[in-house]
């Protein structure tokens, strides 16, 4: 039987701030709602990444919009979620991405709020179409019969995210929606 996805939803009446503009407090209610999801849905963020581990997270840069415009990942989602995973001690953190619609991904990313989280947390930026790339095929798309994934050994996940062979990384996919999942075997 295929593993199920899990989604998870938090609320909170506290005033979060706005996509681009937010407060250290604010941050940290974000931050306190995906910590309680990761523990409710997979028992905490240590159960997600270990110390050492290369984490990727994939983000959602669709069009190049400023942050409040909705269309893109949320960056105080990132910068929580880039505070919960360094508490692990990871050996490195990218954010990766390639923009829609043929538009330059840094400069997308630029616009949408994503490289002053980077450059506030240190982690890398991973444009995704300077790195090289072989396509890979599926049998019965739900949507797209073949995406890239990065390097000759690459293979296919549960969780639609490719991993060097051998490497111990972690794709955290879909940050906006909340989405966290991990690739067993790595």
């Amino acid at each position: 039987m295929a593993k199920k996805a899990t989604v998870a939803i938090a609320h909170i009446d506290a005033d979060l701030g706005k996509p681009a503009e937010y407060t250290r407090g604010q941050l940290d209610r974000v931050k306190g709602m995906i910590r309680q999801i990761a523990s409710q849905t997979m028992g905490g963020m240590r159960n997600i990444v270990k110390s050492g581990d290369k984490v990727m997270i994939k983000i959602n840069t669709v069009i190049p919009v400023p942050p409040s415009a909705g269309f893109t990942t949320d960056p105080r989602m990132l910068e929580a979620l880039i505070e919960l995973v360094k508490e692990q001690m990871p050996a490195r953190i990218q954010i990766g991405e390639r923009c829609a619609m043929g538009a330059d991904t840094m400069k997308t990313m630029e616009i949408c709020g994503i490289v002053e989280v980077a450059e506030r947390t240190g982690v890398e930026l991973c444009p995704f179409e300077h790195v090289p790339f072989d396509m890979y095929k599926i049998d019965r798309p739900v949507s797209f019969n073949e995406f890239p994934c990065r390097g000759r050994s690459a293979r296919l996940t549960s969780t639609s995210g490719c991993h060097d062979e051998g490497s111990r990384s972690h794709h955290l996919h879909r940050l906006h929606e909340v989405t966290v999942r991990q690739s067993a075997g790595l």
